[in-house]
């Protein structure tokens, strides 16, 4: 006689193993659902991401909810908090899991947790249904897998075999409140993160809005012209391009280091094509080097006064296209300065080494470009490039094109400066 072997029962503990594995993955399923939620409120309404995960219709646009006052807890999105609200019950039952009978008292922390996320989830349903005209499908899914979740937790942490001692006390006081801890930190993160990302965002509108307003030709003519007149002296050593008895001088305070006033190099010669008997461009020196310029208090640019001084030096030892060549070259040059190669440069423009370095050495040029820091600073410079358009501050010389990293858009540009040269009358010399 062969007896059958007893059936396979299924036991409250295996039960409660089963719960709890469904529990954690309906919490991962919230994460996901919230991060999708997340993506689509911090992007902004109307992205191509929102669009492809709730195309609006009649009676659903999770823009518009997105969007509504009922989507923010605080000053965070209602996604984030869903999204730590989720994590933090994933954590607890991924590595507290479900307590024994002996600390059956913890089990209240999950339970407390999905009671007061259900509660929740009824009222978003109750405002999605009620107080909104569209539904967001999305959060429709969050609150479906919430009330999932509740009865899994509910299931899960049902009451315990084993109080009359027969099982160890799971968890220990320090295994629960360090995941506790943890989970604080964790939102604490999450928050941070979501509040800066926020602000970067709003950053980039303003910046996006202020040069929708200053970045074009209409704006910078304008504030040119309300800029007050100076009457700005032109030495026969300065460094001068273009026609002497042009209506129109561009004075620039310049900066052999600094890497926008060797942007303006290029452009500058396309400028006295564009207008040979209209404008001339006048080089001042403004080092921003406290070596040599006394209104600087940091050390910047380190090499910058010794660069100014030999472009000086080349102007008094030079003819002027060599002087020019020079300028053009020492901005090339930037990298190279610590290794003075100004010698080398002049000889390479065809300047006389006897009469560079006499003029290098000179006490004089340092006077000189004493003269210029002086009248630099009387005017109001503290950076460089600075320039002046018939003695009225410009405050930029250039359009820029609104991509992700902006290049300068020499066709507006182009179209800048002819506004420029038609308007306004220069001042008197």
């Amino acid at each position: 006689m062969v007896l059958a072997e007893p059936a396979q029962t299924e036991t409250p503990v295996s039960r409660r193993a089963a719960w709890r594995w469904l529990a954690f993955a309906l919490a991962i399923a919230g994460c996901l659902i919230c991060l999708v939620l997340l993506r689509m409120t911090i992007g902004g309404p109307g992205d191509a991401f929102s669009a492809a995960v709730c195309s609006p219709g009649a009676k659903v646009n999770c823009d518009y909810v997105l969007s509504s006052p009922f989507a923010k807890i605080g000053p965070l999105p209602a996604a984030a908090v869903g999204l730590a609200y989720f994590t933090t019950l994933g954590a607890w039952i991924l590595f507290v899991g479900v307590p024994s009978a002996p600390a059956s008292r913890w089990r209240w922390v999950p339970l407390s947790l999905a009671l007061i996320g259900v509660v929740l989830s009824v009222w978003y349903m109750y405002v999605m249904a009620v107080r909104l005209p569209v539904w967001c499908t999305w959060c429709l899914a969050a609150h479906v897998v919430n009330g999932l979740l509740f009865v899994a937790v509910l299931r899960a942490n049902s009451p315990a075999p084993g109080a009359d001692g027969s099982v160890p006390p799971h968890p220990t006081p320090g295994r629960a409140i360090g995941v506790l801890a943890g989970c604080a930190a964790l939102f604490a993160l999450i928050a941070m993160g979501v509040l800066a990302f926020q602000a970067q965002l709003v950053a980039r509108q303003l910046h996006a809005a202020l040069l929708e307003a200053t970045n074009n030709a209409d704006y910078i003519v304008w504030r040119w012209q309300s800029e007050p007149a100076h009457e700005i002296p032109v030495r026969e050593d300065d460094l001068r391009l273009g026609a002497d008895d042009a209506p129109h001088t561009l004075v620039v305070f310049t900066d052999f280091e600094c890497e926008k006033c060797g942007w303006f190099g290029p452009y500058a010669q396309r400028l006295l094509q564009a207008f040979p008997k209209s404008l001339r461009i006048v080089y001042k020196q403004f080092p921003v080097s406290p070596e040599c310029n006394p209104g600087i208090k940091a050390a910047f640019h380190v090499f910058a006064c010794d660069a100014a001084l030999a472009a000086l030096a080349a102007v008094r030892a030079g003819s002027p296209a060599q002087a020019a060549e020079f300028h053009d070259l020492l901005y090339k040059s930037a990298r190279l300065l610590g290794s003075r190669p100004y010698s080398a440069i002049a000889r390479k423009v065809g300047i006389d080494s006897g009469r560079f370095e006499t003029a290098l050495d000179d006490p004089a040029t340092r006077e000189r470009l004493a003269r210029d820091v002086e009248l630099g600073s009387r005017l109001g410079v503290t950076g460089t490039p600075a320039m002046f358009l018939d003695g009225r501050r410009l405050a930029t010389w250039h359009i820029r094109t609104d991509e992700m990293r902006p290049r300068i858009d020499v066709a507006r540009t182009d179209a800048l400066w002819s506004a420029l040269m038609k308007s306004g009358t220069p001042p008197a010399r």
